[in-house]
C-alpha cells in the first residue's frame, strides 16, 4: 500500500467512528433490555463522549474538498483529500480506480438527510451548542436505534470508499468489533443482582439469629 499523507488520518477517523458506533450499540441494546448499569451516571457520561467522537469523526471524513489556493488546508481525514492524493499520484492508464465515481459517492452522502442530521447534532449540540439549546448536557437525546443502523450503513460505505480508492480487498482496514463493554454491562448487572439477593438473605439470617 502506498503511503499517502491523509491515509493514516482517514483510517484512524474511521476506526474511532466504528469503535464509538459499536460501543453505543451495546449501550442502547442494554438499555432496551432493562440493564440498570447502562443508566448509571458513568455510562451516561461515556455515551455523551461516544456521540461526540462518532459525530466529529464522521463529519471530518466527509468534509468537502477545499478548492484553489486553499486546497492544502482541507482536513487530513477528509476522504475527498485522500481521493485527490491517490488520483494525483496514479497514472489513469495504470489504475482501475474510478476517482470520479468515488467523488460522486461522497457527494451523494453529503446530500443525504442523515448527513444533515449529523451536521445538526454537531452544530447545535456537540461542537457549538447554539443559543437556542435549552437542555442540560446529560439530557441530550442521542441517536435512536434507527439512527444507529443509519450510522452503521454509513461506516460500511465509507470503509468501501477507502478500500476502492486504494484498490484494497474488502476488510483491508480491519474494522473489528470489541465487545468488552457489552460483557461489562451484562456481568455488572448480574453481579449486582447476585449481591442484592445475597444481601437480603444475610439480613434475614441476621434477624433470625439476633432474635
Amino acid at each position: 500500500m502506498e503511503n499517502f499523507k491523509s491515509l493514516s488520518s482517514c483510517r484512524m477517523s474511521l476506526f474511532l467512528a466504528h469503535r464509538a458506533l459499536n460501543e453505543l450499540r451495546f449501550i442502547i441494546s442494554a438499555k432496551n433490555k432493562g440493564n440498570s448499569t447502562s443508566n448509571s451516571d458513568t455510562i451516561k457520561f461515556y455515551s455523551i463522549t461516544l456521540h461526540y467522537m462518532l459525530i466529529m469523526e464522521l463529519t471530518k471524513l466527509l468534509e468537502d474538498k477545499v478548492k484553489g489556493e486553499h486546497r492544502k488546508k482541507s482536513h487530513f481525514a477528509s476522504l475527498y483529500r485522500l481521493n485527490d492524493e491517490v488520483n494525483n499520484r496514479h497514472n489513469p492508464n495504470e489504475t482501475n480506480v474510478d476517482h470520479q465515481n468515488i467523488e460522486e459517492r461522497l457527494k451523494k452522502i453529503r446530500k443525504s438527510n442523515f448527513y444533515e442530521k449529523l451536521k445538526d447534532y454537531r452544530d447545535k449540540k456537540f461542537a457549538h451548542t447554539d443559543n437556542d439549546f435549552s437542555q442540560e448536557a446529560f439530557e441530550i437525546i442521542g441517536f435512536s436505534t434507527d439512527d444507529i443502523e443509519d450510522v452503521s450503513n454509513l461506516v460500511t460505505e465509507l470503509e468501501g470508499i477507502i478500500n476502492d480508492c486504494l484498490q484494497m480487498d474488502g476488510g483491508g482496514l480491519n474494522l473489528y468489533k470489541i465487545n468488552t463493554t457489552e460483557n461489562f454491562l451484562n456481568f455488572q448487572d448480574g453481579y449486582k443482582g447476585f449481591a442484592l439477593s445475597r444481601y437480603e438473605e444475610f439480613q434475614e439470617w441476621k434477624q433470625t439469629n439476633n432474635s
